[in-house]
């Protein structure tokens, strides 16, 4: 989907700021992998951002220091990054910090679980449809095609595919 620029449900364009890229850069050497591959793992993925219909570079953000209210400012200032840019759905595997509970303040309502926990949520903003949070698996089940709870995505009609353009592959 991304390298295609599209979904089922229409453009898809990933959404990321140099902060998020920065602190991918710094886990990942954290974590054992070496510097010209967290390099290269950091390029690809602002290379994957300029890919879609917006053909859009990763952000700056200035200011972007996760006032959002959050426990975590990583993920505070990822929410910022997304509502800014005006992105529809954020993908995030950890969905501890933004379900409603001692982490997170954020007027969100749970509009799907997987088993006893959050898979998505729900955020209303001002002057636009609710922002959607949801997991990896949840968000694939629905920019493939799948079937979304009422009021997920409204712009986005039911049923809709999206038209396939060729696309450059990553070098």
């Amino acid at each position: 989907m991304a390298a295609e620029g599209s979904c089922a449900l229409g453009p898809a364009q990933i959404v990321v700021s140099w902060r998020m890229l920065d602190t991918l850069h710094h886990v990942l050497l954290r974590v054992g992998l070496g510097a010209p591959a967290a390099a290269a793992t950091v390029d690809d993925i602002a290379k994957f951002a300029s890919l879609g219909p917006m053909a859009w570079s990763p952000y700056l953000v200035l200011g972007g220091t996760g006032i959002a209210p959050l426990r975590d400012t990583e993920d505070a200032a990822v929410l910022e990054v997304a509502i800014a840019a005006g992105a529809d759905l954020l993908v995030i595997a950890d969905m501890a910090d933004f379900a409603p509970g001692p982490r997170s303040r954020l007027p969100a309502r749970i509009v799907a679980r997987h088993g006893a926990r959050p898979a998505a949520l729900s955020i209303p903003l001002p002057d636009r449809p609710d922002f959607i949070i949801a997991t990896p698996q949840r968000a694939a089940e629905w920019l493939s095609g799948g079937p979304r709870p009422r009021g997920v995505l409204p712009r986005f009609p039911s049923g809709a595919t999206a038209r396939l353009r060729p696309r450059t592959r990553l070098d």
